[in-house]
C-alpha cells in the first residue's frame, strides 16, 4: 500500500487508555468493521488495525462509508443511532444499534456523521481493576456510571458531551464512602442551602 493513499483512506485518533504501560498500544478498535457492534477490536497492533481500515474503506459502498452514523427506526418504530457496518441488499445496509442490528433502506435513514476515511481508535496503556475492586471502588465513590452505546465509538467526542449533559450515577453515602468525600457533599449541601451558589452565579449589579 501507498503510504499516501492510506492517508487519504484511513484517519487514526490517539486516546489514553490508562496509566500502566502508557507507552505501549494496549488495543485498536476499527470504527464499522463488524456487521454485528459497529465496530471491531484490533490486538495485534496499529498496522494491523490501519490494515483492516484501509480494506474496509477500500470495499466499502461510496452512498454510506463504513462507520457513517445515522439515525433511523428499530422494528418496533422507536428513533434509535446507529453505525452502518456493510450493505445487506441492493438498498438496503446493516445499522448496529443498541437494540441490536436492523437493516434500512437509504431514504429510511438520516446521516448524522460520514467520513471519507476509515476510523482507527488507539488506546495507549491500560487501567485494569478486578471485578471486586472496581465494584469496592463504585460503591466506595470513585467512580460515576452512565450509559454507553456501540454508536458511540464512532462518535467519541458527542459520547463524552452526552455523557456530561446526562450526568453520573454515584453508589448512595454508605458507611464504605470516603470520609472525604462525605464532608465534600456536607460542605456542599449547606453552601446550597444558604444561596451562595445562586448569589455567585447572578449578575453584578450596575
Amino acid at each position: 500500500m501507498d503510504v499516501d493513499e492510506v492517508k487519504s483512506k484511513v484517519e487514526v485518533d490517539c486516546f489514553t487508555g490508562g496509566p500502566v504501560n502508557e507507552d505501549d498500544v494496549s488495543l485498536c478498535l476499527v470504527v464499522g468493521a463488524d456487521a454485528e457492534r459497529g465496530f471491531v477490536k484490533i490486538e495485534d497492533g496499529v498496522s494491523s488495525a490501519i490494515s483492516v481500515a484501509f480494506r474496509q474503506r477500500i470495499e466499502g459502498c461510496a452512498t454510506f462509508p463504513p462507520g457513517t452514523v445515522v439515525k433511523t427506526t428499530d422494528e418496533a418504530g422507536r428513533e434509535v443511532v446507529g453505525v452502518v457496518t456493510r450493505k445487506s441488499g441492493d438498498d438496503e445496509w446493516n445499522v448496529a444499534t443498541a437494540l441490536g442490528v436492523v437493516r434500512r433502506a437509504q431514504k429510511d435513514v438520516y446521516v448524522l456523521h460520514a467520513s471519507n476515511r476509515g476510523k482507527v481508535l488507539v488506546f495507549w496503556g491500560t487501567a485494569q481493576w478486578s471485578r471486586a475492586q472496581l465494584l469496592g471502588e463504585i460503591a466506595r465513590g470513585h467512580w460515576g456510571l452512565t450509559k454507553m452505546e456501540s454508536v458511540d465509538v464512532a462518535r467519541p467526542d458527542a459520547a463524552y458531551r452526552r455523557a456530561v449533559d446526562a450526568g453520573l450515577v454515584f453508589a448512595p453515602l454508605t458507611e464504605m464512602t470516603e470520609t472525604f468525600m462525605r464532608e465534600a457533599i456536607s460542605d456542599m449541601n449547606r453552601i446550597r442551602s444558604t444561596g451562595q451558589i445562586e448569589r455567585a452565579a447572578s449578575p453584578a449589579p450596575r
